[in-house]
């Protein structure tokens, strides 16, 4: 049997799990996802990604000095004087960290760029993929992330600060631009990889020519920074309004 570029299945290929091997090594040659099971595709790359997330973190708490500047950084985005603050923990919830990785950071967003991909994708390919197609594609991405976050905790180890990463948050630094800094912190090189990726795995089965997969891949990708953008924003912004609100009460009060 061949693939979509010509070339022969292995019986590597036919093994759904391959697939997340396959995204990273070659995405144009996606052949795990002929005939895989999408809901255990999708279980386990949420397992992978909260595996790696948990690795992540746990890294990070139990070196002192990125447990500090983790929470000096926490610490600095604008908060009310009077405001109850969390204290630096001094215990690791495993619970906690798996509950935050596997709902928060790996399902939801999967969902999110899922049916981002499936309808930006429609716009460039004649032969469009369903649903759950797309979905299984980038739950197979999420290996590409998962690797993001592996070499993030080792190169965090070895320099021993919490801003070395492989985002674009190295090139602002968080004590001249916070704002900046968090928007630009959530955007890094294996996000931008895995873009590619799940484009070029869609191009492969819907014949997309290069361009098109490249505006799906660049569409996509635009769209995503701008929602981190503006939600990163919208949150410091409403703090900073909470503040502002808080100190004008408290000067009135003084009057």
């Amino acid at each position: 049997m061949t693939t979509t570029n010509g070339t022969e299945q292995t019986p590597e290929a036919n093994t759904w799990m391959s697939g997340f091997m396959q995204i990273v090594r070659t995405p144009a040659g996606l052949d795990a996802l002929r005939g895989a099971n999408v809901i255990r595709v999708v279980a386990m790359a949420l397992m992978i990604y909260t595996a790696a997330f948990v690795a992540n973190a746990y890294v990070s708490f139990t070196n002192a000095s990125l447990r500090k500047q983790s929470y000096d950084l926490m610490m600095s985005v604008p908060h009310a004087p009077d405001a109850k603050l969390p204290a630096m923990a001094t215990e690791f919830s495993f619970t906690g960290t798996i509950a935050t990785g596997l709902f928060q950071n790996a399902l939801i967003p999967l969902f999110a760029v899922s049916i981002l991909f499936f309808l930006i994708h429609r716009i460039f390919a004649r032969t469009p993929l369903g649903f759950t197609t797309v979905l299984a594609i980038c739950a197979y991405s999420l290996s590409i992330v998962a690797l993001g976050m592996i070499a993030t905790a080792l190169v965090q180890s070895i320099t021993g600060s919490i801003t070395t990463t492989f985002s674009l948050g190295v090139l602002v630094p968080s004590s001249q631009n916070l704002l900046l800094f968090s928007i630009l912190s959530k955007i890094d090189i294996f996000m931008m990889w895995q873009y590619w990726a799940v484009a070029t795995a869609i191009a492969s089965y819907t014949g997309m020519q290069q361009q098109q997969r490249i505006g799906t891949a660049t569409l996509s990708f635009i769209i995503s920074a701008t929602f981190i953008a503006t939600f990163t924003f919208s949150l410091y912004s409403l703090a900073e309004q909470q503040l502002k609100s808080l100190n004008t009460m408290q000067q009135e009060t003084v009057r």
